[in-house]
């Protein structure tokens, strides 16, 4: 994650997205499903946790439908604290692929802003993502 979000802040205003809100929301959420094993109770704080993040991170999100999803993908962690570690796990991972949409969606549309340099950070993302081009054949 943190190449992520050093790649995100070179890229200029890739979105204006929070990023430090972000990593806390990843972390939280991470943190939550590590210990949920151990302790439902430690796990609740850090969903707690996670919530003060997405609180914050929410404004700076384009899509309102991953915002929305997010915080029902919260709500679905809180309940499954009742039941299996697996749950969480569910919806950690649901929690984390919005997530990443959002940053994607954000860092390409500020890429197509900035055409002086848009290429060579199309690039740069490309290659921080482990993509790789391949050269087109004739059809």
């Amino acid at each position: 994650m943190l190449h992520v979000a050093l790649l995100v802040a070179g890229a200029g205003s890739a979105g204006a997205q929070d990023l430090t809100a972000y990593g806390r929301l990843a972390a939280s959420l991470d943190q939550a499903a590590a210990v949920r094993s151990s302790s439902a109770a430690a796990a609740l704080t850090q969903l707690d946790r996670a919530q003060q993040a997405l609180d914050t991170l929410a404004p700076t999100l384009r899509n309102r439908q991953i915002v929305s999803g997010l915080e029902d993908s919260l709500g679905a962690a809180r309940a499954s604290l009742a039941r299996t570690p697996a749950e969480l796990q569910a919806q950690v991972q649901l929690a984390r692929g919005l997530m990443r949409k959002a940053l994607y969606d954000q860092t390409l549309a500020g890429l197509g802003g900035q055409p002086a340099n848009g290429s060579a950070q199309l690039r740069l993302l490309t290659r921080e993502f482990g993509l790789q081009a391949r050269p087109r054949r004739p059809s």
